[in-house]
């Protein structure tokens, strides 16, 4: 019902089952959805003031393997990225990712 976030990334296990949100420092997961037959996963994050590169251009950004930044959502509006998007504290950011990759926060998709 009523959410500004895409479907695809609505909070639950694909069956309409709810799945529990992990909150953490640095960009706490708000929505995490298993996609793509159950081999990725669409996670929603919001940027606050601990999340590492805020204002930065996403192509100067080092991501650590299989991920991909999908979305971002700022003010009531979804934008699908490029490499001169950005992201600001408040925002949401949506990255798509293996099931293999555990994160936790938005600071995990970046290489150390």
């Amino acid at each position: 019902g009523g959410s500004d976030v895409p479907a695809a990334v609505q909070v639950g296990d694909g069956a309409g089952h709810p799945k529990d949100a992990v909150v953490a420092p640095g960009g706490a997961a708000q929505a995490v959805n298993v996609i793509a037959d159950g081999q990725a996963e669409a996670i929603e994050f919001i940027v606050d003031g601990n999340t590492r590169h805020c204002g930065e251009p996403l192509k100067r950004l080092k991501l650590k393997k299989n991920i991909r930044v999908a979305g971002i959502n700022r003010h009531r509006s979804f934008e699908i990225p490029n490499g001169d998007s950005f992201y600001e504290n408040g925002d949401g950011v949506i990255i798509v990712t293996g099931r293999d990759e555990v994160i936790y926060q938005l600071n995990d998709i970046f290489e150390s």
